[in-house]
């Protein structure tokens, strides 16, 4: 597995330290020395999150069946003695057009500039929060995603009472824009990251709540608890059957011989320029007209004449049957449902595109026992149910995406799907066991 350790990303970022240094981190506070215990550098990761079935259901209170990925989201930091926060990407972690940067006052470059990166040198660091403890906003020039969700971050566990200094790079191997979660991987690997420097002790569900109002602050989404949830509690070789109302989920292993892979269809997934907070409002309209607290409470009576109630509920029902099926073996039923979930998500919510249907129409031609939307839709990536180990994946998912670029003019991506444990510090030094 590339979790952790073993990690690119994790490569990436050890490879600009021993390089750099402690110099790394950005100009340091006066009299910090190599012996100094701040200067002790900690890692933690998080992993990107696909989900089996179940999309536009969670800001419904509804039920959602999730992995996680064995690609991560890596932050390496180090506690500081002020209350400065700063921050460093060495690659994008945010927006794929992700290239602006505040400098450190108290380096080389000028306050606000944007650095030369020709010589594709790792830029240099944000400043989040001044030596003092007051706010920085560099927002007319650090306009990257990344940035403004560190940000979020910060404010949500200030807001909470917990404050401090810390520096931190980070750097991520999820695929930016395919709907797997990057944004939210970044959100919970630097909550995790700050809280530890902080020294505040958050139970998992604040972790989870922390990185979602973070996103919702940054980004001006009403996103769930879906994403942040899979990607702190995920377990290795697991899927979590999650009830977004009670903020409960159980764990439900994946039969060996039965495999899923990812495609991405080259359609970038941003949910800020798609219609995502306009399907959420919809939904929220259709609960009030049904007289219900959300679309959790409708029933299938009820919501027989809204396009959006009516996919809600029966989403809601299939995760349950989905679950059931995944826990007792039956994978011909798993697949139905899955490819009903596709059709809803196309015809009733309306969140497909041409090239998704495409994609989902040629996995199946090529022996894919299911093939669905994964995530919010709008662009990303569609998941396949395979009967088989990665050769039959890889015939199957090879098969498919010829000639799919001559017919849209996008490069598909494969990404086999091997579910991984939930963010946690690690041990670089150490391999994954």
């Amino acid at each position: 597995m590339r979790t952790g350790p073993s990690s690119p990303a994790t490569v990436r970022i050890r490879t600009v330290v021993m390089q750099e240094g402690l110099n790394a981190f950005g100009p340091d506070q006066p009299a910090l020395t190599e012996a100094d215990p701040h200067t002790f550098i900690k890692w933690m990761r998080a992993p990107g999150r696909v989900n089996i079935i179940g999309d536009h259901t969670d800001y419904n209170q509804g039920l959602c069946l999730p992995t996680t990925l064995d690609h991560d989201c890596i932050v390496a930091y180090r506690a500081r003695h002020d209350q400065r926060v700063r921050i460093r990407t060495i690659d994008a972690v945010g927006r794929r057009d992700d290239n602006a940067y505040a400098h450190d006052a108290d380096g080389p470059d000028t306050p606000g500039t944007i650095p030369d990166t020709s010589n594709n040198a790792a830029p240099p660091p944000a400043i989040l929060r001044t030596a003092s403890g007051d706010p920085r906003d560099d927002r007319a020039t650090s306009t990257g995603e990344w940035w403004s969700l560190a940000q979020g971050v910060m404010d949500e566990l200030s807001s909470r009472g917990h404050v401090g200094g810390v520096d931190l790079i980070c750097s991520s191997e999820i695929p930016i824009g395919s709907g797997l979660s990057s944004s939210a991987a970044f959100s919970v690997a630097i909550t995790l990251a700050m809280a530890d420097a902080f020294g505040a002790e958050l139970a998992k569900i604040d972790i989870a709540h922390i990185a979602r109002d973070a996103e919702r602050r940054a980004r001006g989404l009403p996103v769930g608890i879906l994403d942040p949830y899979a990607i702190t509690y995920g377990m290795d070789g697991y899927a979590l059957l999650l009830d977004c109302r009670s903020e409960q989920s159980r764990p439900i292993a994946i039969p060996s011989g039965l495999s899923f892979a990812l495609i991405d269809s080259g359609v970038p997934h941003n949910l800020e320029h798609s219609e995502y907070a306009l399907r959420a409002e919809q939904c929220a309209r259709a609960a009030e007209r049904l007289g219900v607290e959300s679309l959790r409470d409708a029933t299938t009576e009820t919501a027989a004449d809204d396009p959006f109630a009516r996919h809600v509920v029966s989403e809601n029902a299939r995760v349950a049957s989905a679950a059931d099926a995944l826990e007792t073996g039956n994978v011909m039923r798993l697949a139905a449902l899955m490819q009903a979930s596709h059709e809803s998500l196309r015809d009733d919510f309306d969140v497909s595109t041409p090239e998704l249907d495409d994609l989902v129409a040629r996995l199946l031609s090529n022996g894919a026992l299911a093939a669905r939307i994964t995530g919010a839709g709008f662009g990303g990536a569609v998941l396949a149910l395979i009967e088989g180990g990665m050769s039959q994946v890889q015939s199957i998912t090879l098969g498919a995406v010829a000639g799919y670029e001559g017919t849209h003019g996008r490069m598909a991506k494969i990404w086999p799907v091997l579910p991984a444990d939930g963010a946690r510090p690690f041990d670089p030094m150490k391999p994954r066991t």
